[in-house]
């Protein structure tokens, strides 16, 4: 399993802390793209974390067009999440400094 090569290649502990350098692995190999997701869903280990991670490094480069518009809309309340989504990613902005 590559996440089993992965951690005895870097010579990483089999747990959560090491997920932190896997996800940012995979995110660099397919950023904002849900395959690295899947990606680390499949690896073995702790991939609920891995997944998480990469998930959220994706979303947070990719903003809500890193789903696929059928994957938002089978969401429970799907339009209150993308509301929701969209007012936290506009408070995000807000807070960040106006380039020169």
């Amino acid at each position: 399993m590559l996440f089993r090569s992965f951690v005895g290649y870097f010579g990483l502990k089999d747990d959560c802390g090491d997920c932190v350098c896997l996800a940012l692995f995979l995110f660099m190999r397919n950023p904002g793209n849900f395959k690295a997701v899947q990606q680390a869903a499949i690896l073995g280990g702790p991939s609920n974390v891995t997944a998480a991670l990469v998930g959220a490094m994706c979303g947070a480069y990719s903003g809500k067009f890193f789903l696929a518009q059928d994957m938002i809309e089978a969401l429970e309340n799907s339009s209150r999440v993308v509301a929701f989504c969209d007012l936290f990613s506009g408070k995000l902005f807000e807070q960040m400094p106006k380039e020169a």
